[in-house]
């Protein structure tokens, strides 16, 4: 079931302040999200900024061609500052120019703006096998991955993602996973788990399960049926380039990794949680970083993730 090439876009939140006060922005600030569209189109780089209009709205519903600069209501800045979010176009691990792409993206925001460092931000990854949907038996795997693997992907997250209350673990708010998993996480309830997801037939069955009617998980499904994605809801607040290739290399990595190593058809895969703050975790922790990052030298996208898993929690290594 291993795949080569994925898509993928990012949603890149942000408050900022402008470099430039000569424009009275205060109640209109889609004239500075016009100003970062205009440096990016000066470096080459399609973009469009969200007029907040809803004529103009309904007449450009999508823009996944090129980057898109809008609003995002959820952020908390102060009155001098602006709140944005930026959705990229949709990216190929196979293509060599998506890292310069994100690298121009950067560049461009710092011509305009002063990125506020603000832990109500972070950014969001879709995943998709390049060109098409995931098939339901892909669709399957993914999310046994993702359950049996939370805790480890939890330990990933800094602090600040970690407690949102926008992005908690899927087990947390589905409440198909919470009564499976009410006495513990262990063998027995992951089996039940496991046969309950091959029996399903449905990409409806699998949005069920992993979150009912919930959307702010760290692993969103809600996207299959429309953009075809699962969407990666953990990734940090982002204020350059190099975090931006770290939580993009993640997302994707993890996906491929889960369907590359089938552990839904897998009956050698141990199905417990271990203790965190234990030797045995810390080992755990490391086994399934390198696992990672060797997924990401098989994607070619090696040489963006840390090798200490440490550092994407933003914390020093543990003795």
């Amino acid at each position: 079931m291993a795949l080569s090439k994925f898509g993928f876009g990012i949603e890149i939140e942000a408050v900022v302040k402008p470099l430039n006060d000569r424009l009275d922005w205060r109640g209109k600030p889609q004239e500075y999200y016009e100003l970062l569209a205009a440096d990016l189109r000066r470096k080459n780089l399609p973009a469009v900024a969200d007029r907040l209009d809803a004529a103009w709205q309904a007449q450009h519903p999508h823009h996944y061609d090129k980057w898109f600069i809008t609003k995002d209501g959820s952020l908390r800045g102060e009155s001098d500052e602006i709140c944005l979010e930026a959705v990229s176009p949709i990216m190929r691990t196979n293509s060599n120019d998506w890292t310069e792409n994100l690298m121009l993206f950067w560049k461009a925001m710092r011509t305009v703006f002063d990125v506020q460092r603000n832990f109500t931000c972070g950014s969001h990854i879709h995943v998709a096998p390049q060109g098409r949907g995931y098939s339901m038996a892909e669709l399957k795997t993914i999310a046994f991955a993702v359950i049996t693997q939370e805790h480890l992907v939890k330990s990933l997250l800094p602090k600040a993602r970690s407690k949102n209350n926008y992005c908690q673990r899927n087990s947390k708010l589905s409440p198909k996973l919470i009564n499976y998993f009410r006495n513990g996480k262990n063998a027995a309830s992951f089996t039940q788990v496991k046969a309950a997801i091959l029996q399903m037939t449905t990409p409806a069955q699998i949005l069920d399960l992993m979150q009912g009617t919930e959307r702010y998980v760290i692993w969103n499904f809600k996207n299959i049926a429309t953009t075809k994605t699962i969407e990666f809801r953990g990734g940090r607040h982002l204020r350059g380039p190099n975090r931006t290739l770290w939580w993009i290399t993640l997302a994707v990595s993890f996906i491929s990794l889960a369907l590359r190593e089938n552990i839904l058809g897998s009956s050698g895969v141990p199905l417990h949680v271990v203790a965190a703050a234990t030797p045995a975790y810390r080992k755990r922790m490391n086994r399934f970083w390198e696992a990672i990052r060797a997924e990401a030298d098989r994607l070619r996208m090696g040489g963006h993730l840390p090798d200490d898993w440490h550092r994407m929690k933003e914390i020093p290594q543990s003795s």
